[in-house]
């Protein structure tokens, strides 16, 4: 990671070994017996092909620093802006309206708190 690199060189193996204390004294000889088994590196899978029903704008294709094991890019049209809420109100009569029923609404709310605060205070005397 420190080196900026993506593959392990066998270098930063055998550092990491000696970090954490295995002995590499014999590990050359081994690497280097007859009757030696390597694993055949992992076949690709067959990805199935999209169906073009919800398919709709255009793929873009990966650039070179992206594998190419990764899936692909969203189309086109996920990317287009949509609006999510409405434009505030500016009328005057409507912002005085809802200004109006707002005041209501919290005289209205604090004369119930006050009067079950009353009520309650009436009780613990």
């Amino acid at each position: 990671e420190l080196a900026c690199r993506v593959e392990p060189v066998s270098a930063d193996i055998l550092l990491a070994l000696v970090e954490m204390g295995v002995p590499v004294s014999g590990l050359q000889q081994y690497a280097q017996r007859g009757q030696r088994v390597t694993v055949p590196a992992p076949s690709q899978l067959t990805t199935p092909k999209q169906t073009s029903i919800l398919h709709t704008g255009n793929n873009k294709k990966h650039p070179s620093s992206i594998p190419e094991n990764l899936p692909e890019f969203p189309d086109s049209h996920s990317y287009i802006r949509t609006p999510t809420h409405r434009q505030p109100v500016t009328d005057y009569e409507m912002v005085r309206e809802k200004a109006a029923s707002q005041k209501r609404d919290v005289e209205s709310s604090d004369q119930v708190h006050c009067q079950d605060w009353q009520d309650s205070q009436s009780l613990q005397d």
